[in-house]
């Protein structure tokens, strides 16, 4: 998974930050399920589905492995999605 892929590179001497992005009020997705209206759900999906893992303290904080940095974020963002028409 994307997280143990960063931690291997962490290992083999990069610095890494891993984003886990969600998009807030993403209307054009209504039809795949319950939208996240804020930032507050978004996170706290992120640490529910990973906390067998490892503990919400992970998160937002630069960890060292290896003497080296490893940053995994948890961020939202709202983005007007624009369609493009064409004739």
């Amino acid at each position: 998974n994307r997280f143990a892929s960063a931690c291997k590179l962490t290992e083999m001497g990069y610095a890494v930050v891993l984003v886990y992005l969600g998009f807030l009020n993403a209307n054009e997705m209504a039809n795949q399920g319950a939208l996240f209206k804020t930032s507050g759900q978004w996170d706290s999906l992120v640490k529910i589905h990973s906390r067998p893992l490892f503990p919400d303290e992970i998160w937002n904080n630069k960890w060292k492995i290896y003497d080296h940095a490893f940053v995994p974020l948890i961020r939202s963002v709202e983005w007007e999605f624009e369609q493009e028409v064409r004739s």
